[in-house]
This record gives structure tokens, sequence and C-alpha cells, in this order.
């Protein structure tokens, strides 16, 4: 309400409507400036030590912002009757930045199956026209030094901020200290658990060239050159949630990846029925850790609930609250997790009581150690701290 409140001010104090369309014009620049501050929003997040979806957040409203200030702009032109001709490239620019902007709200407002299913290009897409926009708005802008002090303050901003990324990556995948004789970040294994081999969980475990330190639930975002020309070409980067936490320093970062389409297929048909294999991945290179702790050490009673490959996100936090519980530095009394699986039998109930009996398969597999963990722990505790309750056909 306060963002709103400012930028109507500032449009109608004193203004009749030829001087109001020119500060709307003025004022979608001020609030472009956050929208071109860095490549990716959640580096800025972690810069500003919020969560990436508050950052998603900002980042809509000023550019839903920006494009009314652009349409208030445009619609203050012809109320005044002011002279607007086609043939400058200045005006041409205006109108194609206002297009490109126009096509971005509708993308954002787009049917969002269809966002998520083709991800990659709806992205690519949002960077193209979010690049024509600041191009034809530069060249629509008079060429005095005020209006096009933003578009300086900008460009500042956005190389300051690769700058800073572009180090911190060399730095955490070993290219400065390769001197230092250190390895470069591996892919230690992939592989894929039993059952449908369409659908059935990756686990693709990445040594660093040190050892990180990492808070519950953060993630990374990872490139893999060789999973496929396409990867290597457009430079594919993924965000995956690391799935242990230790507590200490990480000498290997443990990913467990839904396969869907895309990277992910790639990703899995690389990956082998057996531990230990690496795929000939080779080389990875990832940025992180990214994403902010959860404040959870003051709170008694914490009720935590996930389904399908969302418990991946739960699991570290569910970790930390363990090991903060047993060493005093967390208050928990209770924590209970419900957790809702499709692809679990009556079987796979019983293994988590009877570990050597039974077979079980897929999602459930792969997260099993992690809980068998947190139910070895939980013992130390006392009784009733932790409940764990799996919901499907039949419920633990």
């Amino acid at each position: 309400v306060i963002y709103i409140a400012g930028n109507s001010f500032c449009l109608g104090f004193r203004a009749d409507i030829a001087k109001a369309g020119v500060r709307a014009g003025n004022l979608s620049l001020i609030n472009m400036i956050p929208l071109f501050s860095g490549p990716h929003l959640g580096s800025l997040a972690d810069l500003l030590g919020i969560s990436l979806s508050t950052f998603r957040l900002m980042h809509r409203s000023a550019g839903i912002m920006s494009c009314s200030l652009v349409l208030f702009h445009v619609l203050a032109v012809f109320v005044s009757h002011t002279a607007f001709s086609l043939r400058g490239i200045a005006n041409l620019s205006a109108v194609v930045s206002g297009a490109s902007l126009g096509l971005i709200i509708l993308m954002s407002w787009s049917w969002s199956p269809l966002r998520r299913w083709a991800y990659e290009i709806f992205l690519r897409l949002h960077q193209l026209l979010a690049a024509i926009v600041a191009i034809s708005a530069l060249l629509h802008v008079p060429s005095a030094l005020f209006p096009r002090l933003y578009f300086y303050i900008s460009l500042a901003i956005f190389t300051a901020t690769v700058v800073y990324e572009g180090i911190s990556l060399l730095y955490r995948n070993g290219v400065v200290a390769r001197a230092k004789g250190r390895k470069l970040p591996r892919v230690g294994e992939v592989f894929k658990y039993p059952g449908d081999d369409d659908n059935s969980p990756v686990q693709l475990t990445i040594t660093p060239q040190e050892p990180l330190r990492m808070d519950a639930g953060q993630y990374v975002n990872i490139y893999i050159p060789s999973v496929g020309l396409r990867s290597f070409i457009f430079m594919q980067t993924h965000p995956f949630v690391v799935a242990s936490w230790t507590g200490k320093r990480q000498t290997k970062l443990e990913l467990v990846i839904e396969p869907r389409r895309g990277w992910t297929k790639l990703l899995q048909s690389h990956a082998s029925h057996a531990s230990g294999q690496s795929g000939k991945l080779g080389r990875v290179i990832f940025t992180g850790p990214h994403g902010t702790a959860v404040p959870v050490a003051n709170y008694e009673h914490i009720f935590m609930v996930a389904s399908g490959y969302g418990i991946i996100a739960q699991l570290p936090l569910l970790e930390r609250l363990v090991q903060g519980t047993l060493a005093r530095e967390v208050r928990a009394r209770r924590i209970c997790l419900v957790w809702e699986i499709e692809d679990i039998s009556e079987s796979d109930i019983f293994q988590v009581n009877c570990p050597a009996q039974g077979f079980y398969t897929g999602l459930y597999e792969a997260i099993y150690p992690l809980f068998n963990w947190v139910l070895i722990e939980d013992r130390k505790l006392g009784d009733n701290c932790v409940s764990c309750t799996i919901k499907s056909d039949v419920s633990i």
C-alpha cells in the first residue's frame, strides 16, 4: 500500500495531465531499476537476506507498477493531444518497449500449467523481452543527463552484481584456488532407484572442491555441461534442495531429483542402477548455497506437511530440529511430520519398523535412509518427541 501510495503521490502532486504523463515515464524508469539489478533472482535475494519467494513478489510488484506507469504515460500523450509520429526512432522505440512490456505481463498471467510445462521457453523469452525493453527505453528517452541517469544507475548495479556473482562462482568452483592443487567440483555418483524407469528418482552426489557450510533447507543451482548438447549450448542451470544436512561443513552434496522432462530426463538417462557410478558426467559447476535459514529454534511445537517430492525440502529441516534438540540449541518439545505419497505399499510401511524385511521402491527408497536416521536419533529424545506419519492407502 505504501509503495502504491508513494508512486501515486509523486505522479499527481501539483501536476496537470501533460506533466503527470512525463512524470509517469520517469517513475516507470525508476521502478525498473530493481528489475535489472542482476541476472539471477536467487543471488539478489541472498544479498538482501530475504527469501526467494519474497523477492519474486517484490520483482513482480515492481514490474506491474512499471507497466501501469507506462500505460498512464501513453494515455496522457493521447489525452493531452501531444503530437506522436512513428517516423522517428525515439517514438518507434517507445512502441516496441511498450509492446514488450505488455507481452511480459501477458506471459506472467498466462495459464500456470502451460508456464510450468514450457518453463525454459518462458524464462528465455522473459529475459529477451526484458533486454528489448531496456534498449528501446534508452532509445526513447531524451539525451539529457537526468532521464538517462536511471539507466546508468541500473547498469552500475547490474555490473556490480555480475562481478560479485562471477567472483563467487569462480571461488566456489575452485577456479581461483586451482593453483593450490584443489580439485574442481565433480559428480561423485548418479544412480536411479529400482522401479518404473520413467519415474524412478535420481540421486546425484556432488563433491565440492572444499567442504561447504550450509543451512538446513538451502539449495544449489547446478550446471553439468556433459548432460547434453542443449545443456551445454544454452548453459541450463537448475535449482535443487540439498537432501541431507550434517550441521558441519559438508564434503558432499546429495540431491534427490524427480525426472520430468528435458534436462532431468537426460540426467536420468546417464544414471545407472548401481551406486558409485558417475555416469561419465565429470565436472559440475554450481552456485550457492542459496536461500535463507528457517527460524525454528524458539518454537516448542512444530507441524510439518509435505507431499511427494516436497519431503526433500523438509528432511534437512527435520534433521536440524532433531540435532538442535539433542544439543539443547532448539526448544522443540513436539515435532510432527506428515508426508503424503502415492507410490507406497503395505510392504513399504512395514519396512519402517522392520528394515530387514519387505521391498520398497521409488521415492520411498530414496528417502528411507534419511527417515531411518531420524527414527534412530529420536530414541535419544525420549518418547513422543518426533512423530512421522506417511499417508497413502495406509498410515503409520
